[in-house]
């Protein structure tokens, strides 16, 4: 019995310390890091954007690149095509996302 105990204990030690090294990202997060990429060109990757993104045409003078996520933490972001900087983001449903799963923000681009 006592020894059930202690390993309980162990694992729920365990256990919490593990959620607390991975601290998830909230709609707020996003929101913040998110406006810091306005008026910046996107950033280069090793990888094509659209491998991340959905890109949708708007206009000659604009495109978008749309993030779908199975979380639902889905947002978008408007790009001048001359230069390819960042216009303005906005999330894709009308009501801020509660379910994100993301661990960093630097899955968000």
């Amino acid at each position: 019995m006592l020894v059930a105990a202690v390993e309980k204990g162990i694992f729920l030690s365990i256990l919490c310390f593990l959620c607390g090294c991975v601290p998830m990202v909230t709609y707020q997060d996003m929101e913040t890091v998110l406006d810091q990429y306005v008026g910046k060109p996107l950033p280069k990757y090793d990888h094509p954007i659209e491998w991340s993104f959905e890109r949708r045409e708007v206009n000659s003078q604009t495109y978008e690149l749309v993030s779908r996520r199975s979380d639902q933490c889905n947002y978008v972001f408007s790009i001048r095509a001359a230069d390819h900087v960042v216009v303005k983001w906005r999330f894709l449903s009308d009501t801020p996302p509660t379910t994100c799963s993301f661990q960093h923000v630097k899955q968000l681009m």
